[in-house]
């Protein structure tokens, strides 16, 4: 019987609520960890993967601040202000930690193999 595919972490989900476009990109990295072979020897690898992601997309919020400052819009400013500040926190509470459903799909996997 085949696996399912990958659940998203919830509480990641519920943290880029908003940021449909990373949702999308984080999905797409899990799928991609989980059709590879021995997907659970590669879970500490995939956990790395996506603390760089939500690190990278810090960043490119904290440059989207930059931007809105520079631009003295104030309705940018506070959007891109907000964005910084969720992306941050995502950075330091690692969401996908505390995940079972998810921690547990990548188990499943591995003794199905």
């Amino acid at each position: 019987m085949p696996v399912s595919s990958p659940p998203f972490p919830a509480r990641l989900r519920e943290m880029l609520k908003d940021y449909p476009d990373h949702i999308a990109d984080l999905q797409r990295l899990i799928a991609s960890f989980a059709e590879k072979p021995k997907p659970w020897s590669r879970y500490e690898e995939l956990i790395w993967a996506l603390e760089d992601s939500a690190s990278s997309f810090f960043q490119d919020a904290g440059a989207e601040l930059k931007v809105a400052k520079e631009s003295g819009d104030v309705g940018l400013i506070l959007k891109a202000d907000a964005k910084e500040k969720q992306m941050g926190r995502i950075v330091l509470q690692k969401p996908w930690l505390g995940d079972a459903e998810f921690r547990d799909y990548f188990r499943c996997k591995a003794l199905l193999e």
